[in-house]
């Protein structure tokens, strides 16, 4: 299965418990076909505002959505693969190309995005943060 950033999954037996829409930012990058992710979530009132999402916005989204920045996740494309043929993750609709790229924007912009997952999306999968002049 061919996999590009935009595309969407839900995840069953990832990081947290219970299943969650994952949207795939970048990827797929070097000899493994790395792919860099991060996990959507209800609105909470402890959420990250940083990128809040409507039920417009995406149709598996049925109410006031974050994108959680906290939960960011690396996969290969081997690894999702597994995953999908397991029934561990299962593909939704993807993101469109303005939605992506508010949730780019959003992961160089939240304070709870770890310097070391910016480091891998700049190092690994060549990215350019916002301002930057590298």
């Amino acid at each position: 299965m061919a996999v590009q950033p935009g595309d969407t999954f839900l995840l069953l037996g990832g990081p947290v418990p219970t299943p969650h829409l994952w949207v795939i930012l970048w990827g797929p990058a070097g000899p493994a076909d790395a792919y860099l992710a991060v996990m959507l979530t209800t609105l909470r009132a402890h959420s990250d505002l940083t990128c809040v999402l409507r039920p417009r916005d995406h149709p598996f989204i049925q109410h006031d959505t974050v994108v959680s920045y906290r939960d960011v996740l690396r996969l290969t494309g081997e690894k999702l693969a597994e995953r999908i043929a397991e029934g561990k993750a299962k593909p939704r609709d993807p993101v469109d190309a303005a939605l992506l790229e508010r949730i780019r924007a959003g992961f160089f912009a939240s304070t709870r995005t770890q310097h070391a997952w910016i480091e891998m999306a700049v190092t690994q999968f060549g990215v350019q943060p916002p301002g930057s002049n590298r």
